[in-house]
């Protein structure tokens, strides 16, 4: 017997996905009536049958003491030559600045 071609079997898969597609929204349906009715039945709520749902409300909060949002870069302090890549924890020579009102901008290498 001759074994069947790479494109013949892509068919044949094609072919079964289609028939699984078609059994299943078969099937879907049935038991969505099934469902349906004894829901009615017993008189089912969505919390009897998936329970509470917590509502949690995130609470926004202005810091006002939050650190100024600063541009992603290379950071030079022009006195003593230290260099921060804008990444981890922001150096002291640099929060010095910002806390004094200076604009970090400046500062870009």
């Amino acid at each position: 017997m001759a074994q069947p071609s790479l494109a013949q079997i892509n068919k044949q898969i094609e072919a079964l996905q289609a028939q699984a597609a078609t059994l299943r929204a078969e099937q879907q349906g049935k038991a969505i009536e099934k469902a349906k009715a004894l829901i009615a039945e017993y008189e089912l709520t969505p919390e009897m049958l998936f329970g509470r749902k917590r509502i949690t409300l995130k609470r926004r909060t202005a810091k006002a003491d939050a650190p100024a949002a600063i541009p992603s870069g290379k950071f030079k302090d022009p006195e003593t030559g230290k260099v921060w890549a804008g990444r981890g924890k922001r150096p002291g020579w640099l929060r010095e600045r910002i806390e004094a009102g200076e604009d970090v901008s400046q500062y870009l290498a």
